[in-house]
């Protein structure tokens, strides 16, 4: 729901934004990234495709994050 729900800011109602790009990810994840000496460089594209996914989120887990 982060992907479609607006944020306002709390000082002032009148600015918000569209919405935020945050990608949860297990530890396990956390832990093949950090292993695998992943940079942020070789993460973006992955993450970016698994957010504009339209797959339910029962199955987008594991199709587009699992690395």
């Amino acid at each position: 729901s982060r992907k479609t729900t607006p944020f306002y800011d709390p000082q002032d109602y009148s600015k918000s934004v569209a919405g935020m790009k945050i990608i949860p990810l297990q530890t396990s994840e956390l832990k093949k990234i950090v292993s695998n000496r992943k940079t942020y460089k070789e993460l973006y594209p992955l993450f970016e495709e698994a957010f504009n996914s339209n797959l339910p989120p029962h199955e987008w887990y594991e199709k587009c994050i699992v690395i």
